[in-house]
C-alpha cells in the first residue's frame, strides 16, 4: 500500500533544520523519526542556505559565496552519499557553472580583458617610430627598423614597425582617387560628343586583316572603317 506523503509547514521545516544544525542531531535519526528520506531533508537544507547565499544565476557571484557553495556540496555529498548532480539540481545552477566554480576554488573573480604584457610597445615607442618615419619618408619599414637600431631610437622588430605605421595610415604613399566602378556610364547627349575607337583582327577568305573602326556612341553610326593587312602608324593616325 502506498504511503501517504507528509506535508510540513514552513515553521516545522525550520524546527527540523534547527535540530540538525544547532542541536547536532544526525540526519539518519531525524529521517527515521519523521519518516523522511535524506534527499528531502537536504533539499530543504539547501533551500534555506540559498536565502543566505542570494541569487546564483544570471549575476556575477562573489568568489567567497561560490567557495561556500562548493564546500557545502562537497561536505554533504560525502556525508549523505547523495550524488553531486542532485545537489546541482537543487541549487538551480548549470553543471558547467558549478564545475567551473570548483576549478576556480580560492581564486578571486577577474575580468576577461587583455592583460598588459612586458613586450607590448609603450606609447612613447610608437610615437618615436612615427616621428622617425616622417624624418625618413623614402625608407621602407624594414630598412627603417635597422636604422632606428643604429640610431638608438627604439629596439623593435620589422613586424612591429609595419603594424605601427599601418595603424597610423603611413604605409599608403599614394592617395588613390575613389573608383568609379559600378557608378554607370554617362551617355552622350548629342552626336560626335563621344567616339569609340577599336582595332580588331578579322579573317577574310583565309587572310587576316586589321580593322580599325570609329563608332559614334550617341547614334551608333560607324564613322570611319579602315581595313589593312598591316597595322602601322599611318593606319593608327
Amino acid at each position: 500500500m502506498r504511503k501517504e506523503r507528509k506535508h510540513f509547514t514552513p515553521e516545522e521545516k525550520v524546527a527540523i533544520l534547527r535540530r540538525h544544525l544547532l542541536d547536532k542531531v544526525p540526519v539518519s535519526e531525524l529521517c527515521e523519526e519523521l519518516g523522511l528520506r535524506p534527499t528531502v531533508l537536504m533539499a530543504e537544507h539547501i533551500a534555506l542556505k540559498k536565502k543566505s547565499w542570494g541569487t546564483l544565476t544570471g549575476v556575477w557571484v562573489p568568489h567567497d559565496v561560490r567557495d561556500l557553495v562548493v564546500d557545502f556540496v562537497r561536505r554533504w555529498s560525502e556525508r549523505t552519499e547523495i550524488s553531486v548532480g542532485r545537489f546541482i539540481h537543487w541549487l538551480g545552477v548549470a553543471a558547467s557553472k558549478f564545475y567551473d566554480w570548483r576549478q576556480r576554488y580560492g581564486c578571486v573573480n577577474e575580468h576577461n580583458g587583455w592583460v598588459p604584457r612586458d613586450f607590448w610597445l609603450e606609447p612613447w615607442e610608437k610615437e618615436a617610430i612615427i616621428r622617425f618615419h616622417l624624418q625618413n619618408p623614402l625608407e621602407g619599414y624594414r630598412r627603417l627598423t635597422f636604422m632606428m637600431l643604429d640610431a638608438d631610437v627604439v629596439a623593435v622588430g620589422p613586424a612591429s614597425v609595419w603594424r605601427v605605421l599601418k595603424q597610423a595610415g603611413l604605409l599608403s604613399r599614394w592617395k588613390r582617387c575613389p573608383s568609379r566602378k559600378g557608378s554607370g556610364f554617362e551617355q552622350p547627349l548629342q552626336p560626335h560628343q563621344h567616339w569609340h575607337i577599336d582595332v580588331s583582327y578579322i579573317n577574310l577568305c583565309g587572310t587576316f586583316y586589321y580593322l580599325c573602326s570609329v563608332l559614334d556612341w550617341f547614334s551608333r553610326f560607324l564613322c570611319i572603317g579602315i581595313c589593312a593587312s598591316r597595322c602601322g602608324k599611318r593606319m593608327s593616325k
